[in-house]
């Protein structure tokens, strides 16, 4: 049975919500060119508006339906961002800049490189199949995507990290954004989605899975499609 887009969880009486970001990577805290491996990191921030659909209370025509959303967390991750440092009371309390290679190193060290890509594939795919079903679809390679949207990093993780099994997952043509901005922080899934609404790319009924992954670590999905 086909099941409906989710409303919109909020105060019954309102009919819009404004969801917004902003991240800045700047010196002498953190360096956004060679800070970490394979990311380029930029400063930005980012809007959206989510209303009902047309039909209903406050509704009006849309640009892009939201049918479905899921993240799915591995904390047992975290250490790549921490390494063998102690946990901290705040930001930069343990050293004067945030250096994500070392922490890298010092858990790979401990715990290999299988262990960091099994949890990885393993998330990335929980959040993939999470978001389709979660809009009555099924991640068989036949599902009706015509884009699968990636991540918002440097293209040697996504060659190596995420191409092969979102191409495998979905079946969907794959898109690359953030060319012109690099890792936008918590803002990433909505600056993709900004590209989708910009370049026109969904017709009526056309879906794309738009995906994004972040420290801690989470990955998540937002299955769209065009009104």
């Amino acid at each position: 049975m086909e099941r409906p887009p989710p409303r919109l969880f909020i105060e019954p009486d309102l009919g819009q919500a404004l969801i917004t970001t902003a991240d800045a990577f700047l010196e002498p805290g953190f360096d956004r060119w060679s800070g970490d491996y394979g990311i380029g990191y930029g400063d930005g921030a980012t809007a959206l508006v989510l209303h009902h659909l047309p039909g209903s209370e406050g509704g009006r025509a849309a640009d892009l339906i939201l049918h479905s959303v899921a993240t799915v967390a591995a904390p047992r991750l975290e250490r790549m961002h921490r390494g063998d440092d102690p946990f901290g009371p705040a930001a930069r309390s343990l050293g004067p800049k945030v250096d994500i290679r070392r922490t890298k190193k010092a858990f790979l060290q401990a715990e290999g490189m299988e262990a960091f890509t099994k949890a990885s594939a393993a998330s990335l795919q929980s959040a993939v199949e999470s978001c389709l079903a979660g809009a009555g679809l099924s991640a068989t390679g036949d599902a009706p995507l015509r884009y699968v949207v990636a991540p918002r990093l440097g293209r040697k993780t996504i060659d190596l990290a995420y191409a092969p099994l979102l191409t495998k997952l979905t079946g969907a043509e794959l898109l690359r954004p953030g060319a012109d901005t690099g890792h936008l922080g918590a803002g990433d899934a909505a600056a993709s989605l900004a590209e989708l609404r910009t370049r026109r790319v969904l017709g009526p009924g056309e879906y794309a899975l738009v995906v994004s992954a972040g420290a801690g670590f989470t990955w998540s999905c937002l299955l769209v499609s065009g009104a």
